[in-house]
């Protein structure tokens, strides 16, 4: 495949080694900008399948590459041995630039939306990449960009906006104002349902202070019933004499 596209891919050679192709690309001109991350193997439930540590690579390119080519540039021989397995990278998929960075650092809201769970995060420190300044512009954009537009919606509807008043303010385009009605209805529906779902529980787990024995409050503890001492009366006879 060739494309001027940005692109990623998986790597499993080592850091030393794909640092080092990636500068010598860079300085020939072949990749305009380019970043790494290195992840943890997760486990995933679904396939049963543990997977290994691996290295996410995103490149840009100022002109048109090929992708296959590109790809035996990342044959990696260890102790030069070329008749071993070598360390390579998965074939390289053209990339959204917002969407992989904020997978590559397990953004947490992003992969709500993606119904996806990861067991480890990552943050910006733990990329390498050949320009600091573009890589930051990148999440800059990504965090403004319409994959969060939904949540900016959101959080515009907790504070009392409604659809009818973005659509007024221009938030909302002509051809998405049905849609957005629908869903601001089943936005609300699913808040009512989880906060009656809240209050439900708060008050199943309430107790009387009467009746809880781990509650000390002398203002309020129930007195104490008196022992009553059970005494045992003698019978008496009494006899009536006459004079």
């Amino acid at each position: 495949m060739k494309t001027s596209k940005p692109i990623s891919t998986i790597s499993y050679n080592t850091e030393e080694f794909l640092k080092a192709k990636l500068d010598y690309l860079s300085r020939s001109g072949e990749v305009a900008f380019w970043y790494y991350i290195k992840h943890h193997g997760e486990y995933d439930k679904e396939t049963n399948i543990q997977d290994k540590n691996h290295i996410h690579v995103y490149l840009e390119f100022a002109d048109r590459v090929d992708t296959i080519k590109l790809g035996d540039m990342f044959l990696e021989y260890e102790n030069g041995d070329l008749n071993s397995k070598p360390l390579k990278c998965m074939p390289f998929r053209v990339s959204k630039p917002y969407d992989a960075l904020l997978y590559n650092i397990h953004h947490a809201q992003y992969l709500l939306q993606k119904f996806e769970q990861k067991d480890f995060s990552y943050t910006l420190d733990d990329i390498v990449t050949s320009d600091r300044d573009y890589l930051n512009q990148l999440y800059s954009e990504a965090m403004h960009s319409d994959i969060f537009k939904r949540d900016r919606m959101m959080r515009l509807m907790d504070s009392g906006v409604s659809v009818a008043e973005m659509c007024y303010h221009g938030l909302v385009n002509t051809n998405q104002a049905y849609q957005m009605m629908i869903f601001e209805q089943l936005y609300k529906r699913g808040k009512y349902n989880i906060d009656r779902a809240k209050e439900e529980y708060r008050l199943l787990e309430l107790e009387n202070p009467f009746e809880n024995e781990n509650v000390v409050d002398s203002a309020m503890e129930k007195p104490k019933q008196r022992q009553v001492k059970k005494t045992t009366r003698k019978k008496t006879s009494s006899s009536v004499s006459a004079d």
